[in-house]
């Protein structure tokens, strides 16, 4: 496969432009996935908002649904956001899902009203998005960063 540089999109090999962004690949070295090695951390997914010590755990083995509880809704996110300055930002209800799957750690948005970013890019939603370790999310205008530690 081929990881583009621009959007770190995994490509499939043989492709000259990235399948999500159209960034050349010519000059991209194929990369191949190795043997699975036993993970030297323990595995962990986290989100660091700027200005906060502590960063939120997220559960490996669940879709996490990230958004601003209300009493009034029927449906509420798993995590809610409203500490962080959810309101002011323009954070939905039910914005966005994290998931941890064999393909690696997913981002998906659900729908949300202003839209939720990867590395600056709005996301297309209902479509999942690998997310790596750095990567920069806006919910709307809330900004976070994510923290893969000892997984895919």
């Amino acid at each position: 496969m081929k990881i583009c540089p621009h959007c770190r999109y995994q490509n499939r090999e043989g492709y000259m432009f990235c399948e999500d962004c159209g960034e050349e690949l010519s000059q991209v070295e194929s990369v191949y996935p190795g043997p699975y090695q036993t993970p030297a951390v323990e595995p962990e997914i986290s989100l660091q908002f700027p200005g906060k010590m502590l960063p939120i755990t997220l559960q490996l083995e669940a879709r996490t649904v990230l958004g601003r509880r209300d009493a009034d809704r029927a449906h509420q996110p798993d995590i809610d956001l409203l500490e962080h300055g959810a309101l002011e930002m323009g954070v939905s209800g039910l914005h966005a899902a994290i998931q941890h799957t064999p393909e690696g750690v997913q981002i998906v948005d659900i729908g949300s009203t202003n839209g939720t970013y990867v590395n600056g890019r709005r996301l297309v939603p209902n479509q999942t998005y690998i997310l790596r370790d750095g990567d920069e999310i806006r919910f709307s205008r809330l900004t976070a960063h994510i923290r893969i530690r000892g997984i895919k």
